[in-house]
């Protein structure tokens, strides 16, 4: 068993535009298994109880820029995918 997922993106830091790739989330099955943003959101909608009042679900991803050092957490939620990059 991994300790996280890979998660295959290319997000622009917030602080610097550095097209970021490489990251990691545990918010999947932890298998070190590669998914894209929207394979990762479907697995924690297929694998937990969100559907209670009024959750909506979601999945993070993060990693640290390359290029300017800015830790960029994305946030992920369903129906339109929405991205939230901080």
């Amino acid at each position: 068993m991994g300790m996280f997922d890979w998660i295959n993106a290319t997000v622009a830091c917030p602080a610097c535009g550095h097209g970021q790739t490489g990251f990691q989330s545990k918010d999947g099955p932890c298998t070190l298994d590669g998914f894209t943003p929207e394979e990762l959101l479907q697995w924690v909608i297929d694998n937990t109880n969100y559907f209670k009042a009024f959750e909506v679900p979601e999945a993070n991803f993060y990693s640290g820029c390359d290029s300017c050092g800015h830790w960029i957490e994305v946030k992920i939620t369903p129906a339109p995918v929405k991205y939230e990059v901080t």
